[in-house]
């Protein structure tokens, strides 16, 4: 059955696609592991916030170090099939038993190049979670 995707995948953005899926399962009992990574959604001042800096090193990118350049990509090794993040969530992370719906949130943001921003216009509206569709001139 065809359904429309969630909240956040157009346009595209992390604040509405992944911190909703992060408060409800995650950021509780990392706030209290002082350890843990912060998956909280605090806006502090910084180009992304607390939780996207602590997934990154978990998802799956691609950065053509600076300059444009083709990505590849090869079956099974993209994406969320590819991200320790991934792979940590289908393996069972502690307790955690993600709903259907909050495993598609994470999955479409790891197979969408685990982006922040959806455009590259009005920045600090994306990051307070308003929508933001791209500029097409």
């Amino acid at each position: 059955v065809i359904a429309p995707e969630p909240d956040g995948s157009n346009p595209f953005s992390y604040m509405r696609l992944v911190q909703p899926v992060l408060d409800r399962n995650c950021a509780g009992c990392h706030a209290k592991e002082p350890k843990a990574p912060r998956l909280d959604g605090t806006l502090d001042g910084r180009q992304w916030i607390p939780s996207y800096r602590s997934l990154r090193p978990f998802a799956f990118y691609y950065d053509g170090g600076g300059s444009f350049t083709e990505s590849k990509t090869y079956p099974g090794r993209f994406g969320a099939t590819a991200s320790r993040l991934g792979a940590m969530l289908s393996a069972g992370h502690h307790d955690v038993k993600l709903s259907p719906q909050d495993m598609r949130r994470i999955t479409l943001w790891l197979d969408c190049n685990s982006d922040f921003y959806g455009a590259y216009e009005n920045l600090p509206a994306q990051q307070k979670g308003q929508a933001v569709r791209p500029a097409l001139e």
